[in-house]
């Protein structure tokens, strides 16, 4: 039973350590298959279960669904930054990067400081394209 105490101290110790270092953190799960994501300095870093250009046409087809322009798009064959405004000109940016042929980082930023309930509805936009969902 001591083993098992030191070892969730040592745990907790590891897990507390970055919030420390990096500052404000929130990590959660998304509901409904959309994967788990952190918020850290304004940004939700996600990882979906899609290939990299399987991912930016989601985004591509999904955020004009939900009412945003596509202002600018910069990408090569493993990443892109795909930047787009709102009703009320907030300007919203994705970086997509691929990490393996069936796993793509995603990260939304939405506005200068970040808004965390706006971006998972952004990522939730993003997984449903992906499942074939309107």
């Amino acid at each position: 039973m001591r083993r098992f105490g030191m070892h969730c101290v040592t745990l907790i110790a590891l897990l507390t350590l970055p919030i420390l270092h990096t500052g404000c953190v929130a990590v959660a799960a998304v509901g409904a298959g959309a994967g788990a994501y952190a918020v850290m300095r304004g940004s939700l870093d996600s990882h979906v279960q899609a290939g990299f250009e399987e991912t930016l046409i989601a985004v591509r087809t999904a955020l004009p669904r939900t009412g945003l322009v596509k202002v600018k798009e910069l990408s090569d064959q493993h990443s892109a930054k795909l930047t787009f405004r709102d009703a009320v000109d907030t300007r919203i940016t994705l970086q997509l990067t691929e990490q393996t042929r069936d796993l793509t980082e995603v990260r939304i930023r939405v506005g200068a400081m970040g808004n965390e309930s706006r971006s998972i509805q952004i990522l939730q936009a993003i997984h449903r394209s992906l499942e074939g969902e309107q």
